[in-house]
């Protein structure tokens, strides 16, 4: 079974313009607009001393895995309103992302957590 999530890639800032709140704003209003829009859970490749100050945990604390090799603490999940512990298992890709090196399982435009007894 799959469910639908979303991930929030690549967030960046121009290195001139960092520093002014711009990423912090940007971050708060996806994660309150995903929530409006009842979506349960963001993931995103990051760094957990800054994303963590948005309520995003190692992902693997909510028993969902990335796709590939990557460090606990830079695959991060952020749960939002609707989320339940259903949502578990591991990500999954559409097509677009092989683009950027990502494994991709879906040719559809959203993102899914793959129930699976195996991570």
């Amino acid at each position: 079974m799959t469910r639908p999530i979303t991930v929030i890639a690549p967030l960046a800032v121009d290195p001139q313009y960092q520093g002014q709140g711009i990423g912090s704003s940007l971050l708060l209003h996806a994660v309150a607009q995903y929530g409006v829009r009842q979506c349960p859970l963001l993931v995103l490749r990051g760094d957990l001393e800054y994303y963590g100050r948005f309520g995003f945990v190692p992902s693997i604390e909510l028993d969902v895995y990335p796709p590939f090799n990557i460090g606990a603490d830079r695959y991060l999940a952020r749960p939002l309103s609707s989320y339940n512990a259903a949502f578990r298992g591991t990500v999954r890709y559409p097509s677009t992302f092989a683009a950027v090196g990502y494994p991709s399982q879906w040719t559809y435009q959203a993102l899914a957590v793959a129930e699976s007894g195996a991570h």
